[in-house]
């Protein structure tokens, strides 16, 4: 008895240290965060899906007067600053040098690096070509985190999960259509974005599990800030000098983009990511709404029937990623 009292006391003095110091509140850690409600889950990543078609529209309407080195700078000086009020929100706004240091930074760089390129490839597209294909061949991300969780990681994948990457890659293909005279480099470049953001997404995993997630983007947004930056200085040709509306929009790139991000993030947080993950093709309907009722954009015969086969692989991805994860 007095063994169990003594441990029972000890257990008392750790919690109430842990407590007492604030900068660990609210500390929750992404796995553990997933016993919330189910349709607040899809509400949120729903919201978000929806914000970053928003996104896709500004992009349009503010290439009218900027260029595609401009937007992304734009999006992503918004986007690091929504990820580090987050963070400093989450440390209490009590923020000591010791919680912006990780041990994997050049990796953080990295990922900023590529997300950068990815983002300016990707925004480049939406300016020439339907934001609806566009999206679809953006849908091609999963395929390459499977890939990379392969190279990169030395994840174990399938029949079925190698069978999704082979039937989304075709379904790519027909989407494309590289040998005929409906093919346009710039085609290319959502495909260039996908192959970014998967690289992203495979390699948030390398780090150390005691890193936290917004620690991670913050690394990464601050990068794409500054490598976007030298892209405006170096290859932009614009001027800045444009209508006071046209701002507007630009701004709103960068709001609904960020916000888009935090809305999807809050989604995966509140429940197992598999549950909520077929969600995110809801932004590929979204897309073809709003390409079609604003600017007119019908891409329906080059969409199908290889977009079935995109959003085909990319649910026989989720499927077995969530058998894999029941099984003992």
């Amino acid at each position: 008895v007095r063994d169990w009292l003594s441990r029972a006391a000890l257990a008392c003095r750790r919690r109430s240290v842990l407590s007492s110091d604030h900068r660990y509140r609210g500390l929750v850690n992404t796995a553990s965060a997933n016993s919330g409600s189910l349709y607040k889950a899809i509400a949120f990543v729903n919201l978000g899906v929806l914000l970053f078609a928003i996104m896709l529209v500004m992009i349009k309407f503010a290439a009218q007067h900027f260029d595609a080195f401009q937007i992304s700078a734009v999006r992503n000086a918004v986007g690091a600053l929504l990820v580090s009020f987050l963070l400093a929100r989450q440390l209490r706004f009590n923020v000591r040098v010791d919680d912006l240091s990780m041990r994997q930074w050049p990796l953080g760089i990295q990922r900023g690096l590529s997300l950068a390129i990815a983002q300016l490839a990707f925004f480049y597209a939406i300016t020439k070509i339907e934001i609806a294909t566009a999206q679809t061949i953006g849908y091609a991300s999963p395929l390459f985190v499977t890939m990379f969780s392969v190279v990169l990681l030395g994840d174990r994948v399938g029949v079925w999960r190698w069978s999704a990457v082979v039937i989304g890659f075709i379904g790519i293909f027909l989407v494309l259509r590289p040998f005929t005279q409906e093919f346009h480099w710039v085609l290319t470049l959502p495909l260039a974005g996908a192959l970014g953001y998967g690289w992203n997404l495979a390699t948030v995993r390398a780090f150390d599990k005691s890193v936290k997630t917004l620690l991670i983007n913050s690394y990464s947004s601050w990068t794409a800030v500054v490598v976007s930056l030298f892209f405006v200085v170096i290859f932009s040709n614009a001027d800045w000098s444009v209508p006071l509306y046209a701002w507007w929009f630009l701004l709103g790139v960068g709001i609904s983009g960020g916000l888009g991000v935090y809305m999807i993030s809050a989604g995966y947080r509140e429940v197992q990511p598999s549950k909520v993950a077929p969600f995110d093709y809801f932004g590929l309907l979204y897309a073809i709404l709003f390409g079609w009722l604003i600017f007119q954009e019908a891409p329906i015969d080059r969409l199908f029937p290889g977009v079935f086969l995109i959003a085909g692989a990319g649910f026989l991805i989720l499927w077995r990623e969530r058998v894999s994860g029941q099984k003992p």
